[in-house]
């Protein structure tokens, strides 16, 4: 039954590559302005990084290896450019290793870092090594392969997989929305909300201004050429401070959810303390001596904590008392029915006839 389970985890694995062959050959066309032509926008990069997480990196690197490999030749290229079928297949593989680590679920700050991490991880040692790879290979430098492929590859891999990623973990119902996870999300989106149409903006404004600056002075086509090259340094390094921006306002985000948390979870676990009878394991002496609204409450659970203290010691001393009652109750009741039975009474005259008889014989 297990080997028939990995076997249909594999057919689906080559299922989802062909499916990303296909997309990758429809937006063949979605290319850069100056990067090289083979660089284009794809959104289906979240097939391979979300098969990874979700099936293991086994099956990430067989969509994403596969399906680059098969999108290849569809788009007429053969398999010349193989190495970085090699770096997609481990931007798949690397975001599954998080499953081999127990990680199957987005369900705080911590686990969506460790996720982006991965996914910019799976990235840069993957495309780089198809670079540093394909180098060997061709005749193109490093130098030129990192400006026309690495990183244009990079920054529109991470951007797309930073829009796409979160909401299809929340549809495959991998991410709960917890209020860590809509807290960070609503930042997470307001920055990349802000930042990238900042980007494009700034990008049109001065494109539009050096086209008409440059017009009349060097020929229209030398003009169009300079333009894409500008226009794709303002992506690159745009799109390079969006991404570090991201990763760090996730961060913070971390930092401060887990510093808003800490005093909820310490009242979380003493009201199951509470629940669970375990009143001595109780401690919120250092929450309570803060002066803000954790502080507060934490004083007031306290109070609350060492009434429950002082009636439950009441209830044990009246248990107590009940107790002693009730036993001396039993002896009276135990003595009353010994000397109320037959046999006691028959021992008694007994007793009464033989003490008469003593005082006979003396007199």
């Amino acid at each position: 039954m297990n080997r028939r389970k990995q076997v249909k985890k594999l057919g689906w694995a080559l299922l989802l590559g062909a499916a990303y062959a296909a997309l990758n050959y429809l937006t063949l066309g979605l290319t850069l302005p100056g990067s090289a032509l083979v660089v284009s926008v794809r959104p289906q990069v979240v097939i391979p990084i979300l098969g990874g997480f979700l099936m293991g990196p086994l099956h990430g690197f067989v969509i994403g290896c596969a399906g680059n490999l098969m999108g290849d030749w569809l788009c007429g290229m053969g398999f010349v450019y193989w190495p970085f079928s090699l770096g997609n297949g481990l931007m798949g593989a690397l975001p599954g290793t998080l499953r081999v680590y127990g990680v199957t679920r987005v369900d705080s700050v911590q686990r969506f870092s460790m996720l982006l991490l991965s996914v910019v991880a799976g990235n840069v040692i993957g495309i780089g090594l198809g670079m540093i790879i394909y180098n060997t290979l061709c005749e193109d430098s490093l130098r030129q392969l990192t400006w026309l492929f690495f990183h244009p590859i990079i920054v529109v891999n991470l951007i797309v997989s930073f829009i796409l990623v979160p909401p299809l973990l929340y549809l495959f119902r991998r991410m709960p929305l917890s209020f860590d996870i809509r807290l960070s999300g609503s930042l997470y989106y307001l920055l990349l909300a802000i930042v990238l149409p900042l980007i494009l903006m700034l990008s049109s404004m001065n494109y539009a201004a050096l086209s008409s600056g440059l017009e009349g002075i060097i020929p229209a086509e030398n003009i169009a050429k300079l333009l894409d090259g500008f226009t794709l340094d303002i992506f690159r390094y745009g799109g390079t401070i969006a991404i570090a921006a991201i990763l760090a306002a996730v961060g913070l985000t971390f930092w401060l959810i887990q510093h808003l948390l800490s005093p909820i979870r310490s009242l979380i676990r003493a009201a199951r303390q509470l629940k669970d009878g375990r009143l001595d394991g109780i401690d919120l002496d250092l929450l309570a001596a803060r002066q803000d609204e954790f502080g507060k409450l934490a004083q007031v659970f306290q109070e609350a904590v060492d009434q429950v203290r002082e009636r439950e010691e009441r209830l044990r001393q009246a248990i107590q008392e009940l107790r002693v009652e009730i036993n001396r109750e039993q002896e009276a009741k135990q003595v009353n029915e010994i000397t109320e039975s037959e046999y006691f009474r028959s021992l008694s005259r007994r007793s009464q006839s033989l003490r008469a008889r003593r005082d006979k014989n003396r007199e």
